[in-house]
């Protein structure tokens, strides 16, 4: 037999009795003075008025729309450019003046309720993903829902561009793992398609050094078997790029049909840089044009994010949660 504590047996009973009793009760009207409960009704016990749900704030020309709490927080100084279903605000917090980002997804632009529920799925998967992989980066308790509004607060990531100055800084082994289980999450939990991956959407936390994908777009799908081969010959050439070899370049080579051809440049490419020999193997077999022979995903990440058989959703979160946590 399931046993309350004393103290929650209390706080039901005291709940249930205030709520089955007249309203108007003096005993009512106490436990709202005492609880700092505002703006209540007697009669139901609901807000005698609308709250006001939103605030605004310009940007240029822009008029964008806050929760209040967000607003008299954060001031917002800048729009970031993302392909993602929200918007990106570059934010200061008026309490200490440091930079934040602010993601706001706003659903009065949505056309059809359909769509408002993808919006809102992906917008809250995204914020529960960020919450295990940067739990020191986003500020859950600014979490915020307005009217026609939901937005929360996380620390500015480093993209990987910005990275290439302080390339023994850049673990690309850790790099590789790292992208690589954030795919895997999203595309067998989040349930997304396909992410293209390149240095425009992959970033580092700044407190710990963790790589991550960001900026994507949204699109719910059930996950197929493609083990990410594209993903992972963009890697691949990712690291090439971040050697110094011209994009353009690397791109024409991509283009050819002649696998020993393609394989013997790649292969001079991956030898002449300043990877560690055991990076230099698995780029290598990253950047096989035959796919059948490409590395595979698990053979990167080790143990796989997507669910086994008799695993609970929770402890994937938990091995999701060791690939980027501190040992």
């Amino acid at each position: 037999m399931n046993m309350m504590n004393g103290s929650r047996a209390n706080i039901y009973d005291d709940t249930h009795s205030l709520w089955s009793s007249d309203a108007k009760s003096e005993k009512f009207q106490n436990y709202i003075s005492n609880h700092q409960v505002e703006n209540v009704s007697p009669k139901l016990g609901k807000p005698d008025a609308p709250m006001k749900l939103v605030e605004s704030q310009t940007i240029g020309h822009e008029i964008i729309s806050l929760p209040p709490k967000m607003s008299k927080k954060y001031l917002l100084k800048g729009e970031v450019s993302t392909l993602s279903h929200y918007k990106e605000f570059r934010a200061q917090s008026k309490e200490d003046g440091s930079e934040v980002l602010i993601r706001v997804l706003e659903l009065n632009s949505k056309p059809s309720q359909q769509e408002i529920d993808i919006a809102v799925t992906g917008f809250i998967k995204e914020l529960l993903r960020l919450c295990i992989i940067q739990r020191e980066e986003i500020f859950i308790q600014d979490f915020e829902q307005g009217e026609g509004v939901m937005t929360y607060v996380k620390r500015p990531g480093v993209p990987l561009r910005k990275l290439m100055d302080k390339k023994k800084d850049v673990d690309f082994e850790v790099l590789i793992k790292h992208v690589l289980a954030d795919l895997d999450f999203m595309k067998n939990e989040i349930l997304i398609g396909d992410i293209p991956i390149g240095f425009e959407n992959i970033y580092r936390t700044e407190t710990n050094h963790k790589f991550f994908v960001d900026h994507w777009s949204f699109v719910q799908q059930e996950p197929d078997n493609s083990d990410f081969q594209e993903q992972i010959y963009a890697l691949g050439l990712i690291a090439l790029e971040f050697e110094g070899i011209d994009k353009q370049y690397l791109k024409i080579l991509t283009e050819t049909s002649d696998i020993k051809a393609h394989n013997g440049v790649f292969k001079e490419f991956v030898e002449d840089s300043s990877f560690p020999e055991n990076v230099k193997a698995t780029l290598l077999q990253m950047l096989d044009k035959d796919s059948v022979s490409r590395s595979k995903c698990s053979d990167l990440i080790g143990e796989r994010t997507s669910k086994k058989q008799g695993q609970s959703g929770f402890s994937e979160l938990k091995n999701m949660e060791s690939l980027y946590l501190p040992k």
